[in-house]
């Protein structure tokens, strides 16, 4: 009977303690499902940035007298294509991979802010309607990257702050999941603006 009652206790102990783990593991399997449904709203966002480009481009293309114009919106739309590297929620666990898909990411908003200089320098073309909604298009795309972007950091960040504590720690140090990356400003956005007037 001592037997039988120890035989009970340990079933208990490990009953208990695999429902616990089941539900650490649970909890962070959604944090790391919601981090990558943020990420994939990022990802939709710089699909609407991808689709607008082309007709961005069209648009000017029409209207471009000049040829500096054309050439700034076609180096835009290059980085653009650089910039979509190949990466989705599964290469969130792939730092080396989130880095480069970031500094193309750069590079696009970069070539963006050259292109719009180059805008500022022809008064005809921003008078244009179509051209003037094709820009208000391009700056509520870039709002909207910017704020898919934050939300998919919460989300990564919660994940991340989950996956350092206590218990769930020990799951982490097994391998089942891994630090989630986040957003950083590129070495050129660190830098201060100069500004001529």
């Amino acid at each position: 009977m001592k037997d039988l009652l120890k035989i009970g206790i340990v079933a208990g102990v490990l009953f208990i303690f695999a429902l616990i783990t089941m539900g650490m593991y649970n909890n962070m399997v959604d944090k790391q499902e919601e981090a990558r449904l943020a990420w994939s709203q990022v990802d939709n966002v710089l699909q609407r940035r991808h689709d607008l480009l082309p007709n961005y481009e069209r648009v000017v293309k029409a209207y471009a007298k000049h040829e500096q114009i054309y050439v700034a919106v076609a180096e835009a739309r290059s980085a653009l294509e650089k910039a979509t590297v190949k990466f989705d929620a599964k290469d969130l666990d792939n730092p080396e991979k989130f880095k480069k898909f970031q500094e193309a990411q750069a590079n696009y908003q970069s070539a963006l802010g050259r292109l719009m200089v180059v805008v500022e320098q022809y008064p005809d073309l921003k008078a244009d309607k179509l051209f003037t909604r094709f820009l208000d298009e391009i700056a509520g795309t870039e709002n909207r990257i910017s704020v898919e972007r934050k939300r998919y950091s919460q989300k990564a960040t919660d994940f991340n702050k989950a996956l350092r504590q206590f218990p769930t720690n020990i799951l982490a140090g097994l391998g089942v999941f891994k630090r989630m990356p986040l957003f950083e400003a590129s070495e050129e956005s660190r830098k201060v603006p100069q500004i001529n007037l």
